[in-house]
């Protein structure tokens, strides 16, 4: 299923509130230039119970001609893509070239989509002009 990557936006969700007592976070699938299918996932530390009360979740999809999914044009403003990866182990780290030749970058991960039951966060690590791990 390969997607038109010009009609997908940028996309990044947050919990706004936490209204339950077990930890949670934003996961989505079936992302497109119109919609996309975000829920509230548990995690299962406290109980195997994975049902979640109501939460209000906040959002962000950017279109826009100087978004890029790489940037390899002059004076990109943004670089982002899309990383797909088996995590075999919990501690390997993933390294992701940065190919805009920003000075000074800034790394914002977007919300994890959902192709695994397993819940999940994402850490960055060691960010340079040229690259970062995850």
């Amino acid at each position: 299923n390969k997607q038109n990557v010009k009609n997908v936006p940028a996309f990044f969700a947050s919990m706004q509130t936490t209204d339950g007592g077990n930890t949670a976070g934003v996961r989505y699938k079936k992302l497109n230039g119109q919609s996309v299918a975000v829920y509230i996932q548990e995690e299962t530390s406290k109980d195997k119970e994975v049902d979640h009360t109501d939460e209000v979740v906040g959002y962000l999809a950017i279109f826009g001609q100087r978004i890029k999914r790489t940037a390899l044009m002059p004076n990109t403003i943004v670089e982002f893509g899309d990383i797909t990866v088996n995590q075999g182990k919990r501690t390997t780290w993933h390294e992701v070239e940065i190919k805009g030749g920003f000075k000074s970058p800034v790394v914002v991960m977007g919300t994890p989509s959902y192709r695994g039951g397993h819940p999940m966060m994402i850490r960055v690590v060691n960010v340079t002009r040229n690259s970062f791990k995850w």
